[in-house]
């Protein structure tokens, strides 16, 4: 099992995004929240925020990242942006996405 070394929270003038990054390096790397300012909403810069993220990702060694979804309205919002579906349970869906840069 993994052990969290620290979160790492990536932050611009119009949101955040963090994700945890892991003493056991591995391939994955799970995205917990991004969250874009509700006054800078539906201009496009939550999937800036997303890109940036898998970016800041990617330095940090890893290859592939997930999304826990728990909110059915973001579904459309990942699968745009290249993630795909993992799973889907009662109550949440779970996207993934290959880095490559």
């Amino acid at each position: 099992m993994k052990i969290v070394k620290y979160p790492i929270v990536y932050r611009t003038y119009y949101g955040e995004a963090w994700f945890v990054d892991e003493e056991e390096k591995g391939e994955e790397c799970v995205i917990y929240n991004i969250e874009v300012e509700k006054r800078y909403r539906n201009k496009g810069l939550g999937s800036i925020l997303l890109y940036q993220t898998l970016d800041c990702i990617f330095e940090h060694g890893y290859t592939k990242a997930f999304v826990v979804l728990k909110n059915e309205n973001l579904r459309s919002f990942y699968k745009k942006l290249g993630f795909e579906n993992s799973l889907t349970n009662k109550n949440e869906m779970y996207f993934y996405k290959y880095i490559k840069m």
